[in-house]
């Protein structure tokens, strides 16, 4: 469960970031940090030029977070690397998902760790669930997709949706155009 709040005091342990309002709520990223190791993502690869290079959508009204292919494929590659020797990983059909493990026995301690950095080198932590979907008892798999151009999506975009956001203290700060994160405040 999150909570969105807004024009309320920001509590002290959040990470802060301005925001850009055009269709929705666009943060700058800068990429991510798996398991330690800091992804060298293009920022041309986090987002399209409509935007300006590394936005990306917070939508809670998106279920998972998806992000451009190039982005998704390098960060998709980096979490299966680091869960090579930890997670034991299945094949199969389970939708639209890629990577998928058998976590029956699961504990949070091999599951790689996740971070996203801001373009102003701030830091937000994620809690595993932000990036492991339940798919079914026992089957977790890595909650972001690659957001393609189709016929009913004709302007694909990355995007940040609630599963990412769940636990998450979701702050907006309308008069000083700022979004704060406040991690497992919910």
């Amino acid at each position: 469960m999150s909570t969105l709040d807004y024009n309320v005091q920001t509590p002290p342990d959040s990470i802060t970031v301005p925001f850009l309002v055009s269709t929705g709520y666009y943060i700058k990223v800068k990429g991510f940090i798996v398991g330690g190791q800091t992804l060298n993502i293009p920022p041309e690869a986090i987002s399209s030029t409509l935007h300006t290079f590394g936005k990306v959508i917070v939508d809670s009204g998106a279920v998972y977070s998806y992000l451009f292919p190039q982005a998704y494929e390098i960060l998709r590659e980096a979490f299966r690397k680091e869960a090579k020797n930890r997670l034991k990983r299945i094949y199969g059909s389970f939708s639209k998902f890629e990577t998928c493990y058998d976590m029956e026995d699961w504990q949070v301690a091999i599951v790689p760790s996740m971070w996203i950095m801001f373009s102003d080198d701030k830091k937000l932590e994620l809690n595993v669930l932000n990036y492991l979907h339940v798919y079914k008892p026992g089957v977790y798999c890595l909650a972001f997709l690659p957001s393609l151009k189709t016929d009913t999506n004709p302007y694909p975009q990355s995007i940040f949706g609630n599963t990412l956001l769940q636990t998450t203290r979701v702050t907006y700060d309308l008069v000083n155009m700022l979004l704060s994160f406040t991690p497992d405040s919910c």
